[in-house]
């Protein structure tokens, strides 16, 4: 959950999310999904800055679901704060 929490704060009710297949979500949705999942493999961060812009970009890997049924996946992201 802290890292669900670290990940939506900086940006506050601007957050949008786009996913592989295309479906964009806004603060709202994603929290309320990311929120029922445990991630414990949250890696590769990496932040770069441009002048008054800052790029970071990170993998979540492994977690569990609401259920704490285990899952291993490859989810890449991208913020951007300018």
């Amino acid at each position: 959950m802290d890292v669900v929490l670290d990940w939506c704060a900086p940006t506050g009710k601007r957050r949008t999310v786009a996913s592989a297949d295309g479906k964009v979500t806004g603060r709202v949705e994603t929290l309320a999904e990311l929120k029922t999942m445990k991630w414990t493999g949250y890696a590769e961060l990496k932040v770069t800055v441009f002048g008054d812009t800052a790029i970071a970009t990170g993998d979540f890997s492994k977690g569990t679901d609401a259920a704490g049924k285990p899952f291993d996946v490859d989810i890449r992201w991208t913020d951007t704060w300018m």
